[in-house]
């Protein structure tokens, strides 16, 4: 059998048949029937045109209808293509045109919009002994249509080849091994899930898919991961700022021992309730960094409690076993863009010959390389630390501000739950720093202006602060950049306060 990662599932399926593979919260699997439900859907997905390589949307909540539905697209030879329920029409059409998809797999919940598609619903299994002869597994892991910075969504061809690669080289720095239990808490169409589900189901591990509410909710999220024992944890870090704030009053879940963070920047200081675990040696923390076109995760540092009582910020480590780092032109500070090569590249974007040339080049050091746009600067041989996006940022009134120093300080204070920053231009405001604030206990403008007075220069400080119920989310956990922005310019805009006078309070 052709190595891939149907092939390599199977192997971990035959070794551990009668372990617990997969649940959620009404129905489970063992390693033996989640295979054989897989083989027989396979066959029913083969049996209505799919065939190797094609693009198969799968379209299912966060149960395990999305895992089974996901592995059984890749046992037909088909490349599956998520789609979130209830994503818009036009999106999904968009997904569809752009991957020549014709078949989709759904759930009771997750039937896509679009029209000519051939369905077929996660229940609709061939009978046993009917699951057909050996297929040729597609080239491609699977697509993720991420947000382009136009708002049109673009597919990376993520490579059969570099999920291996990430699987295979996992062993020299994660543990993860046989009854382990996994928690799966992000969007299939976010591709820490894709991580969440190969990794645990490659290594006798257990998945327990978590409904959505565990990434908005800590109180629900630490119940939970409590309830099922869960020892490993992947979050964003918008989403570990709420579970520390919450395991701070209420300790950590009792089986929590390994928590892997990624998707944003990283301040480190947010992790201070964790910092006697780790210290101790209870608690294990990752920071991860990795773009979708380099396979879920590029580079990992692990987090020591010194890191988080000096407060530093988003040390992304060594490159891992998967991809090579190389940072080709630093300026003085040191700090130039990320380039990443190796065998974890994806093969560039579904239908976008333009931007595959566009941001996947040659380099006379590594060879064919994905320019991240991300600012880095090393910190030791192979070593990095993330700053920003190259376009990430704001420049106000001829200062080039780091938006991540401001919510720095404004999260120092105790009051501050969660904080944002927004550069705008709104009409009548001209270049502004406006901060958005969620607090956790009451706290005036006032106050916080003191407070930042005491940490940051004039420039820095921002213009106006804003009070939020909370900061908007996409799918995937991270801040929604755009909806932020559209509150603050609406907000700006609602406001005869002139920026003279919002400044002289400081």
């Amino acid at each position: 059998m052709t190595a891939s990662p149907w092939s390599v599932f199977l192997r971990t399926a035959e070794r551990h048949a009668h372990r617990p593979a997969l649940c959620d919260r009404t129905r489970s699997y063992t390693y033996a029937q989640l295979a054989s439900h897989c083989v027989r859907l396979a066959a029913t997905v083969r049996a209505r045109g799919a065939g190797t390589g094609d693009s198969v949307l799968v379209c299912a909540d966060r149960t395990v209808d999305a895992v089974v539905a996901t592995l059984a697209v890749v046992a037909a030879g088909g490349t599956p293509v998520p789609v979130e329920p209830g994503a818009p029409a036009r999106r999904v059409e968009h997904i569809v045109r752009v991957s020549n998809a014709a078949h989709a797999v759904v759930d009771d919940t997750g039937a896509p919009t679009a029209t000519g598609l051939a369905r077929v619903h996660v229940s609709e299994t061939a009978a046993a002994g009917e699951s057909g002869a050996e297929v040729t597994p597609s080239p491609l892991a699977y697509v993720l249509f991420t947000s382009g910075s136009t708002g049109v969504p673009k597919g990376v061809d993520v490579t059969a080849a570099g999920l291996l690669a990430l699987l295979a080289g996992a062993a020299q720095w994660d543990s993860a091994g046989p009854g382990e239990v996994w928690a799966g808490v992000h969007a299939f169409t976010f591709d820490i899930s894709m991580w969440e589900m190969w990794r645990p189901l490659t290594v006798g591990a257990r998945l327990v898919v978590l409904p959505a509410r565990a990434q908005a909710d800590a109180r629900h999220a630490h119940a939970l991961l409590t309830d099922h024992g869960v020892e490993v944890l992947c979050q964003t870090p918008t989403a570990v700022r709420m579970l520390a704030n919450h395991c701070a009053a209420h300790g950590l879940p009792p089986r929590l021992r390994r928590l892997l963070i990624a998707g944003e920047r990283l301040d480190f200081a947010t992790l201070t309730p964790f910092a006697h675990a780790a210290d101790a040696g209870r608690l294990e923390l990752w920071n991860l960094y990795g773009p979708t076109e380099a396979t879920v995760y590029a580079s990992g540092h692990r987090i020591s409690a010194n890191d988080i009582r000096a407060e530093r910020r988003s040390l992304i480590g060594h490159a891992l076993p998967h991809v090579r780092l190389h940072l080709p032109a630093p300026d003085a500070d040191g700090i130039g863009e990320l380039c990443i090569g190796g065998p974890g590249l994806a093969a560039g974007y579904r239908g976008d010959p333009d931007r595959t040339r566009a941001c996947f080049v040659d380099d006379p050091v590594l060879g064919r390389v994905y320019r991240t746009g991300d600012l880095v600067r090393e910190t030791g041989p192979g070593a990095y630390e993330f700053i920003s996006r190259a376009d990430g940022y704001v420049k106000i009134r001829g200062y080039r501000v780091e938006p991540g120093d401001i919510v720095h300080a404004l999260c120092a204070h105790p009051a501050v739950a969660r904080a944002a920053v927004v550069g705008t231009d709104a009409q009548g405001w001209g270049d502004t720093i406006v901060g958005v604030v969620v607090a956790a206990a009451e706290v005036t403008d006032l106050e916080l202006r003191r407070h930042l007075a005491e940490l940051l220069p004039p420039y820095l400080r921002p213009a106006r602060l804003l009070f939020a119920d909370t900061l908007p989310t996409l799918p995937s956990g991270k801040l929604d950049a755009a909806t932020l922005r559209t509150f603050v310019d609406r907000r700006l805009g609602a406001d005869a306060d002139p920026p003279e006078r919002t400044r002289s309070r400081t």
